[in-house]
């Protein structure tokens, strides 16, 4: 899904796994930490504007709907002009595409809507 406008400059959000957090130990991520523990703990947050990606996902509409794209799709990534939702271990079904879409497509309207 792609948005109607960028987001943060250089935003990258993504499932924060065990090797990850090697990854973290071994060379500098420049990870944008932005006080929610729930969303620090379980994501890879990047960007060139820490500010503004700390205030965008302040939103509690925005934490909710990111919060649920990588609870149910771990494997999704979200960049400054579009959100890629993927499961390696699943059937693809008409209902679970669909799922999937409306998933993102909820949160590209939040943080269409938080980014103005």
């Amino acid at each position: 899904v792609q948005c109607t406008r960028p987001w943060p400059r250089g935003l990258q959000l993504w499932s924060e796994t065990g090797l990850e957090k090697m990854r973290k130990r071994v060379r500098d991520l420049n990870e944008v930490e932005i006080g929610d523990e729930e969303m620090d703990n379980k994501l890879i947050i990047r960007g060139a504007l820490a500010v503004e990606i700390k205030a965008l996902l302040a939103a509690p509409q925005v934490r909710e709907e990111v919060l649920r794209l990588f609870s149910e799709w771990p494997e999704s990534m979200l960049s400054d002009h579009w959100i890629r939702c993927e499961q390696s271990e699943f059937k693809a079904t008409k209902t679970m595409l669909e799922k999937m879409l409306q998933t993102a497509l909820a949160l590209a309207k939040v943080l269409d809507q938080a980014a103005r």
